[in-house]
């Protein structure tokens, strides 16, 4: 009887790495559009969008990051940061740069105006305060990272 637990135990062992191994595509990575499909998914699901609104929004938020990435990348330089630059380089930029902010701020002033017609004002609160942290973690832009740490032990003492 021993005999057969033990031959039993290692047929399971040696099966594990295959099981853990799981399905070839899992492990690649998801493409660029895959992740805006499934982050507007989530903003919906954030927003509490009807079917009717969802269809709407969805696509149109993909566009919305789609746009503002590449508003994003567009202020992106190659030069290292603790490389040697002449002032005209660092000039050029600093330009760059906020061009790339303009270029940000526009995308999202014409992306409001269309999420205007679909959304409430508090549901456009919401979408244009996002910010990248988790969920629970997300401040209103200005405000320091322990305010709410701050709000809560006012309200213990």
């Amino acid at each position: 009887m021993k005999k057969i637990l033990i031959a039993l135990a290692m047929v399971c062992m040696a099966a594990m790495p295959s099981v853990a191994q799981g399905n070839g595509n899992k492990d690649a990575k998801p493409t660029k559009e895959q992740v805006a499909q499934r982050r507007a998914e989530a903003v919906a699901d954030r927003l509490m969008l009807g079917d009717g609104a969802r269809a709407e929004f969805v696509p149109l938020y993909q566009k919305y990051l789609g746009e503002l990435a590449e508003a994003r990348k567009s202020g992106r330089t190659g030069t290292a940061k603790g490389s040697a630059q002449t002032d005209k380089e660092i000039l050029e930029g600093i330009e760059r740069e906020l061009d790339a902010q303009q270029k940000v701020i526009d995308v999202k002033k014409s992306y409001y105006k269309k999420f205007k017609g679909m959304l409430n004002a508090r549901q456009l609160k919401q979408l244009f305060n996002e910010r990248r942290a988790a969920p629970g973690l997300r401040m209103p832009f200005g405000q320091p990272h322990n305010a709410r740490l701050a709000g809560q032990g006012a309200k213990r003492g």
